[in-house]
């Protein structure tokens, strides 16, 4: 891995599946580098979701971590929110000749840190629509989107209701706020398969049941389940986490693949770009 430039100012985002070991590494690069942590996971906004959300000790950590708990209601917090809270975090962190490290699953937010939507800005207020819809409308952006991203698909829908044209006619722009270093974290399969498993043990073990059964009946709930966070529905809907154990494992190993190949067309647009733009460092790194 080559060494930050303290010359330059150069802030570091890590990306790659759930489960790869991206958090311990940036603790490792944040002592290294006397940085501070800025979280990318939409769960770990939110001040209840804790063990599901795989949401660090933050009474133990060895730095200053950002972004972490800090919305105490089930509302929303978009794409636009977070890079609005992410560059003005950032800035106060560079301002004292400090490193950002900027970690989470959530790669969309880091897709929105880079890219900007120049040329449709608004914002709309349509809600309700379906997957399907999406796709008989504009197969294209329907087929950059989870079934269960809610939120994006309302986005896109509403694009077209108020403009009559696509959604995906509207291209981001690469327009990152800053130089950076991009490090891309893997592992081999099946070591992140026995990860991912260890994982869900561990996190039963110390009462992610008992958490998303908390939620059941209360303002959460639907919001959760609307949501799309891997496992809560399947533990507020048991009696027995043993009995859903599985899908819990099924699941989010299915999103790590979903995560490998959205940051698989993240690196691709972004190399596109950067022929003229120069303001990446980009390295891939394999752990075991």
């Amino acid at each position: 891995m080559n060494k930050i430039d303290h010359n330059i100012l150069q802030n570091i985002i890590i990306v790659g599946a759930t489960g790869v070991g991206k958090s311990d590494l940036a603790d490792l690069l944040a002592l290294e580098y006397n940085a501070e942590i800025v979280n990318a996971d939409l769960g770990q906004l939110y001040t209840p979701l804790n063990i599901g959300t795989a949401k660090p000790e933050l009474d133990k950590v060895r730095v200053k971590h950002h972004l972490f708990n800090i919305i105490d209601e089930p509302v929303d917090f978009t794409a636009l929110d977070y890079k609005k809270e992410l560059l003005k975090t950032v800035f106060e962190i560079n301002s004292r000749n400090k490193i950002a490290i900027i970690v989470g699953g959530s790669h969309f937010y880091i897709q929105s840190l880079l890219f900007s939507l120049t040329e449709f800005v608004g914002k709309t207020d349509f809600t309700g629509g379906s997957w399907p819809e999406l796709q008989k409308i504009d197969a294209e952006r329907a087929s950059k989107i989870h079934q269960n991203d809610q939120y994006r698909i309302d986005r896109a829908l509403g694009i077209y209701y108020s403009t009559g044209q696509k959604p995906s006619s509207y291209e981001p722009i690469y327009n990152p706020p800053w130089s950076y270093k991009l490090i891309v974290v893997n592992r081999k399969k099946l070591e992140l398969e026995k990860r991912i498993i260890q994982r869900i043990d561990l996190m039963l073990a110390i009462g992610w049941y008992q958490e998303a059964q908390s939620f059941k009946n209360s303002i959460w709930e639907s919001f959760i389940i609307k949501k799309g966070l891997i496992g809560y529905d399947k533990l507020m809907d048991t009696d027995n986490p043993e009995k859903v154990k599985q899908l819990l494992i099924n699941e989010t190993l299915q999103y790590a693949k979903i995560q490998k190949t959205f940051i698989k067309a993240l690196l691709k647009k972004i190399c596109k770009q950067e022929v003229n733009s120069k303001k990446v460092q980009i390295s891939l790194i394999w752990l075991s």
